[in-house]
């Protein structure tokens, strides 16, 4: 053991080259043995030699274990130990970090597994892809919507689903878009969303592909029964009254004397009343269903700000109600449908105005400025009353209203207005306090 020493084995090298090189010199100064010069040159070049060897033996030692760990090869030993001194300190260092290595790489080998299988088991279908369109990862969701159980790049995927796949690679970033599906005689309905993922070196795109089918079946299902009950409601409230009256103007009629012609006439009055407010009741529905479809163009926010003043202020000529536009620190144009936003920012300022009808102190502010996503948020807060709980829910489905005189519709339609704008509309309530509308259109 003390001959494989490493400052043994070193020492041993070193003596030797300083003595064939002193022992060369004094030779040559002698000049009289001239081949036991020579001898004595050759073996210092070779002893220098053998220590450039040694040396050179230790660092590949260091260069075969980091390449080990580079390369995830933790089934080679590194007898470092048999040189003695430090190096016996260095083996059991070397030893512990290729063990903690190799667990971290275990470890790291068991969640990619596990994510692997927990994306596997989603309903979704994920696809993530590159920028030369080779495919990185698609889960088994993802191989049963396109029926292909080995792409390699998105162009293999085109031969069953063309336009889906068209659709995909024309999606910018954080866009999602419904698709509708006629495959095999079976109609299927999408969710398609986009989200590129940025890396130091690269970028990938994440497509998630969701079936809806069955919620969208849902949600219609529900609507229409909601749907239903509402115009089941309306209209027997109009039908069960003139039915009445019909009834009782046709035993009048029948018995025809004088003093039920005053009768009959105020009998007719109710039953054309209540046609009237059954036509208006239709025509409501009507509207609520004939949303036109957007046209974008740029608009900006101090010229809308300045035209929805100048729309809603006949409405506060004899009103001590205070409308606020709130301008924007620096005006910026966004794009947008001006004569359907217009419309629900107009219907959603006339409700705040019903509900402060009789305050003295009433105020509603108008906020346009962008949030943190760079996307467009207005806001419509009022010092109104506020809505309960438990109708905060109900407000924006059609005809459903707490307003004694209310139709039931102008909420509807702005819930439909800035659902044909891709965006989304919320309310925040509080009792006593405030109501704030809360519109997110994207830029």
């Amino acid at each position: 053991m003390g001959f494989k020493n490493f400052r043994f084995q070193l020492a041993l090298r070193m003596l030797c080259t300083m003595f064939f090189l002193s022992a060369f010199i004094l030779t040559v100064f002698n000049g009289h043995y001239i081949f036991i010069s020579i001898f004595f040159l050759l073996a210092f070049i070779y002893m220098m030699f053998n220590l450039y060897s040694y040396i050179d033996r230790i660092n590949n030692h260091y260069i075969s274990f980091l390449e080990s760990i580079i390369n995830s090869d933790f089934n080679r030993i590194f007898h470092f130990q048999s040189l003695g001194g430090s190096f016996f300190r260095l083996h059991q260092l070397f030893d512990r970090v290729r063990i903690e290595v190799q667990q971290i790489k275990s470890q790291r080998d068991e969640q990619i597994y596990y994510l692997n299988m927990v994306i596997d088991q989603l309903g979704i279908g994920i696809l993530t892809y590159d920028q030369a369109g080779k495919i990185d990862r698609i889960n088994q969701a993802g191989k049963t919507i396109f029926m292909n159980n080995n792409p390699y790049y998105v162009r293999d995927l085109y031969e069953t689903h063309h336009d889906l796949i068209e659709i995909i690679q024309s999606l910018k970033d954080d866009e999602k878009i419904t698709y509708k599906s006629e495959l095999n005689h079976e109609s299927k309905t999408y969710m398609v969303q986009c989200t590129r993922l940025q890396f130091k070196d690269k970028w990938l795109k994440l497509i998630t592909i969701q079936d809806i089918r069955s919620e969208m079946e849902e949600n219609e299902i529900e609507a229409w029964q909601k749907l239903i009950r509402v115009l089941t409601h309306e209209i027997m409230n109009s039908i069960t009254p003139i039915t009445s009256l019909a009834s009782t103007i046709s035993v009048m009629i029948d018995e025809h004397t004088p003093q039920n012609y005053s009768d009959i006439k105020n009998a007719v009055d109710t039953i054309h009343k209540r046609s009237v407010g059954l036509l208006s009741f239709v025509e409501s529905f009507r509207n609520l269903v004939k949303i036109p479809k957007p046209v974008y163009k740029s608009i900006s926010t101090s010229d809308f700000l300045n035209r929805l003043n100048q729309l809603t202020a006949h409405s506060l000529k004899n009103s001590s109600i205070k409308v606020m536009y709130h301008l924007p620190i620096n005006n910026f144009n966004f794009t947008s449908d001006e004569r359907l936003l217009e419309q629900a920012m107009i219907n959603l300022i006339n409700n705040a105005l019903e509900v402060l009808d009789n305050s003295t102190q009433g105020t509603v502010e108008i906020f346009l400025e962008k949030n943190d996503l760079n996307q467009i948020k207005i806001r419509v807060i009022d010092n109104g009353p506020g809505i309960p709980k438990n109708n905060l829910d109900k407000i924006f489905i059609p005809f459903y209203t707490t307003k004694k005189n209310g139709s039931g519709i102008g909420l509807s339609i702005v819930k439909q207005v800035i659902n044909r704008l891709k965006g989304r509309i919320s309310v925040q309530s509080e009792t006593n306090i405030s109501t704030c509308f809360e519109i997110i259109l994207p830029q």
